[in-house]
């Protein structure tokens, strides 16, 4: 490994346990997710991914169905300090295929963890699903987002769980990113002379691509210290390309 990124990469790899994925490190994410991937073939991969995905929706009902009462996580079988655990929490998932006379039963354990990972000035929070040593869904969301002061957005235990329904439902690549981009507004009629920016907080999946665009304010202007991009008004002086070299 040649950089904090890459050894956790490393690590996960060695141990069969995907612990942490840097989504501006895509080329090395991606071989990795395929790897391992490649323990369950496609079908069982997406039934298994099914099947977690109608878990969390349930948890999710009963969840809402309870809101507001004094009714701690393990009644639905989750960890109590939930989203923000420690050690694993596991859940079996079965059924049965029939191909032709013949039925195969299958029974698979999903493996559910929490991570606060800290690089110099950075912090990530991540949830992965894995199967063995297939990675199911990953979950990053950026520490300044928890972190903030003034949040617009609120993670809790039904945000966590919708963001990893989605990351599960990308198949391939099972990586979402909840994070904040910085971009120069160019509205007269929110800043008549263009003297602040606008940061934007959204989810982006391992290529990139923006899925889901959750916030967005106005802030004063900042630039990051080492290569003079935008950044957020409070948090880490540097951009998240430069803070986790």
């Amino acid at each position: 490994p040649t950089s904090p990124i890459d050894a956790h990469l490393h690590e996960g790899q060695s141990k069969g346990l995907h612990r942490y994925i840097a989504i501006s490190r895509v080329s090395a994410v991606q071989s990795i997710i395929m790897d391992q991937q490649s323990t369950f073939n496609q079908d069982t991969t997406r039934m298994l991914r099914n099947q977690v995905i109608s878990w969390i929706q349930r948890l999710r009902d009963d969840l809402a169905h309870h809101r507001g009462l004094d009714i701690t996580y393990s009644t639905f079988g989750l960890p109590d300090n939930f989203p923000f655990f420690t050690g694993t929490h596991r859940e079996n998932f079965r059924w049965v295929t029939t191909y032709g006379r013949e039925q195969i039963q299958h029974s698979y354990n999903a493996n559910l963890r929490y991570e606060r990972v800290e690089h110099r000035q950075m912090t990530a929070h991540v949830w992965s699903l894995t199967s063995g040593r297939t990675v199911l869904a990953v979950l990053q969301i950026d520490g300044l987002i928890i972190d903030d002061e003034d949040p617009l957005l609120t993670v809790d235990s039904d945000f966590v769980l919708e963001m990893l329904m989605l990351a599960l439902q990308q198949h391939g690549q099972g990586v979402v990113q909840v994070t904040s981009t910085v971009e120069v507004n160019t509205d007269r009629t929110v800043d008549p002379y263009f003297i602040r920016n606008v940061e934007v907080f959204e989810v982006r999946l391992l290529s990139g691509q923006r899925a889901r665009e959750l916030a967005r304010r106005m802030i004063d202007r900042r630039i990051c210290t080492f290569c003079s991009r935008w950044i957020p008004f409070t948090g880490p002086e540097v951009c998240a390309q430069c803070g986790w070299l």
